[in-house]
This record gives C-alpha cells, structure tokens and sequence, in this order.
C-alpha cells in the first residue's frame, strides 16, 4: 500500500477531550482494546457497512487481537494506514477505535472508520472524530462509509487467490521452514541482531517492502519493535496479503533466518521473494542451499510465474522477466523437498 500521509506531513499524535483521550493504537493498550472489542464484535458485525477486518473475525482471542494490535502499529509506523484508539480520560479503559484507510472513491483522500464500546458514545465520538480530522488532518476530503452515504472501497491486499492452499511448511535436509510466529520473537531477534554487519553488507542488504523506512536491519529496531513486527508479518499471513516463513532447525530449536513473500508493484513481476540466514549458518553454506530450495518451492508450489529475487538474480534489469529453474516442472515437488 502507498502513504496515505505524505513524509514532510505531521501525523496527529492524538486529542483530549473532557470525555475521550485519543491515542495511536499500540502493543501497549492491547489488553483493554481486547475487551472492548470482545463486547462490540457482535454490533459492528451488524452494521449497514463493516469496518474492515471485522467482517474476517469472530470474537477475537486475546492472541489475536494482539497480532492485530501489531498489524495496525505497524502499518501507522509506515504511513498507509491509522487507528488510534478511545480511552477514558485516565486511560483505564477502551471506549472504541478510529481506523483511517486508503481510498478509491472519488475525490476522497481516505476512508475512517470507527466504533464505540458504548453505543451511547456514538454521536460524540463521531462528531469528534469529524472535527478533529477536519482540523488536524492534511485530508482534503475523506469519507465515513455507513455515516455519511459512502460506500466502502477499502479491502486489504491479496498476494494470492482466496482459494490458494498457502504452504505450512517446507522440511529439507538440514533446515525447515514454518510460518513466523510471535513466539519466534526472541530467537528471531537474536538471529538477526547477531548477524547485523553481516547483513548490512551491499550483497546481503535487504529492502523489504513492508520495513519501516524500507531498509533493514536498523540496530534501533529493539526486543519490543521486533515483537511488533512478527506480529504484523502474522496478520498479513493471515490475510494473504504478505507471507513470512522462520527458516528453522530440524528439531525448530533455532531460527537460522526467514524468507518473505511479497507482491511486486512492478508489473513485470509478480511477487519478491527475500531470503536471510544468520551469519554463522552462512559461513557454511547454508544461504545457498536456502536460496536453492526456495527458488524450486516457489517453482512447483506457489502460483507464481515471474517471481523475482532481488539481490540474488545476479543479472536483473528493470522490465526483465525472472527466468523460471530449467529442472523444476511446474506442479511437481523435486525429490529433496517435502512440502505441507
């Protein structure tokens, strides 16, 4: 997704009112985010137009809504997407959210959406919202889809059909690789924070669509931002949109590096694939038998046909097509791979 807010444009921090106190949505206010949401899943679900994401979920587990959580601060850290959330003036408790997406109505720089735990607190907040939008927002115009006559635009990206059986797992001879999981945080941050020079050479640099400020690894992205970010590669896993594989031991003790899956805003291509292993497996070889079974895994198992591989095809020039591995057939698995 493009910025929705533009660079040299201030992003609001938030409003205090006498009854709401308005805050960027994070990790830090997941827990009573989560019970609000629990109570008001039902009322917005029944909506004459449902915000988006709550038409994918039932009442969201405690896991989830963190995952969610992350998706959201994430996506406010790159500029495509907003939500902020309502709290009471002490902060003590949820009273809704406010979500800000792209939009292609015309004329319309964004859609925003937004629930109160009380349906009582609707008409405030709404009328809020409004102002401060109007007042503090570098948006000409935006619109309220179910509030004000507009329709909803906004759904969230696809890297591949609905009806694609997306891989759980690839298991080769000395390594495997599952979906990225939060419970990965630990081992995936000392996988690449112990391997940062190595991953910062010009061969090794990596600029990953969904990275803050593109490029990565940055040495200030801490524990907590790394915990933030496997949960926003969990999120567009779950909707499709990106997908994440930790590249782990036979025995998933250890995460010796991670592949990612993105689409390709190129039209010549469509899809990126980036692939890293920690240092010390690389000394052994270990980045060429990775890059090796991937190339084949996306070959024969993924609907792919011009996927592209930055840094890695040695020889790309903008507009060229990926060549495709001339002993993988298409729909075939290659004996030393085993997928799920």
């Amino acid at each position: 997704m493009t910025m929705l807010i533009a660079p040299e444009k201030t992003v609001p921090a938030g409003i205090d009112t006498l009854q709401f106190s308005i805050q960027p949505l994070t990790t830090a206010v997941a827990g009573i985010d989560w019970v609000a949401v629990c109570a008001v899943v039902p009322r917005v679900r029944a909506l004459p137009v449902v915000p988006p994401g709550f038409d994918e979920i039932e009442v969201p587990t405690a896991l989830q809504n963190v995952i969610d959580v992350c998706w959201h601060e994430r996506e406010m850290a790159r500029r495509t997407t907003f939500a902020y959330t309502v709290l009471t003036p002490d902060a003590q408790s949820c009273l809704g959210c406010i979500y800000m997406y792209p939009t292609t109505l015309p004329d319309m720089d964004a859609e925003i959406y937004l629930w109160a735990a009380k349906k009582s607190d609707e008409v405030e907040l709404y009328d809020t919202v409004r102002v401060w939008v109007a007042e503090a927002f570098p948006f000409k115009r935006v619109a309220y889809p179910g509030r004000d006559g507009n329709s909803r635009t906004f759904n969230f990206p696809k890297a591949v059909s609905a009806d694609f059986d997306v891989p759980q797992r690839l298991e080769c001879e000395h390594f495997a690789l599952r979906p990225l999981v939060l419970a990965d945080t630990a081992k995936d941050y000392d996988a690449w924070i112990s391997s940062v020079t190595h991953l910062s050479r010009p061969d090794q640099h990596i600029e990953i669509p969904g990275g803050v400020n593109g490029t990565w690894p940055q040495l200030q992205f801490g524990p907590l931002m790394n915990f933030v970010d496997l949960g926003w590669h969990m999120r567009e896993f779950q909707q499709r949109s990106s997908f994440a594989y930790s590249v782990v031991d036979k025995h998933d003790i250890r995460v010796l590096g991670t592949v990612y899956i993105y689409p390709s805003i190129d039209k010549a291509y469509d899809s990126l694939i980036y692939m890293w292993v920690r240092e010390d497996v690389y000394l052994t070889g270990l980045d060429a038998k990775l890059e090796k079974a991937v190339r084949e895994w996306i070959a024969y198992r993924w609907p792919f046909k011009r996927p592209r591989y930055p840094n890695r095809d040695r020889t790309w020039i903008p507009g060229a097509v990926e060549p495709q591995p001339q002993h993988v057939i298409r729909g075939q698995s290659p004996d030393a791979l085993v997928d799920i």
